[in-house]
């Protein structure tokens, strides 16, 4: 091998990794919303309605522009004197209404989340049972209509039909 063929072979050894780093950069896809909210959820357990479980959890709502996201939960449940940690990503696929919805409800704001994968984290102690009775993340099927508003500053109100509104800050 000449010296002319080694420099070549040298350089582009040297610049392979670089390459692969600006690749990568490319297929990750761009974040139309990152923001974190505290929740407190309270909800009523089993088909006899025993007493209220309560969800406090710190989450953190990621929109991607490529139609997915994800929602991560690091918190606890607690329900008839037991705690249950809650340590979780639900990820999501969503759809946006089209241009006459945007137009009648005058927003555009809206999305409409599928749950396709709902990952427990080591240390995720809550029974699916109980899990269910918050948010049904392990059925494809179900969809939950999500609208959020900016607000002020980095304030983002979100909302679901489900459940109440909460204020989520971006950051």
């Amino acid at each position: 091998m000449n010296k002319k063929t080694r420099f070549i072979v040298g350089l582009l050894l040297l610049m392979a990794p670089l390459a692969s780093q600006v690749a990568q950069l490319s297929h990750h896809p761009k974040t139309l919303l990152r923001c974190e909210a505290e929740i407190t959820a309270r909800n009523r357990y089993g088909p006899a309605m025993e007493p209220a479980a309560v969800l406090k959890a710190k989450m953190y709502f990621f929109l991607y522009h490529n139609g997915t996201g994800f929602i991560r939960l690091n918190g606890f449940i607690e329900r008839q004197e037991k705690t249950y940690v809650l340590n979780r990503e639900l990820h999501y696929v969503y759809d946006t209404p089209g241009d006459e919805a945007a137009e009648e409800d005058g927003g555009g704001d809206g999305y409409t989340l599928r749950f396709a994968a709902d990952r427990k984290h080591a240390g995720d102690t809550v029974p699916a049972p109980l899990w269910a009775t918050f948010l049904q993340s392990e059925d494809p099927r179900i969809s939950y209509h999500v609208a959020v508003e900016h607000v002020l500053g980095n304030l983002y109100v979100v909302s679901t039909l489900q459940s109440p509104t909460f204020v989520c800050r971006r950051y």
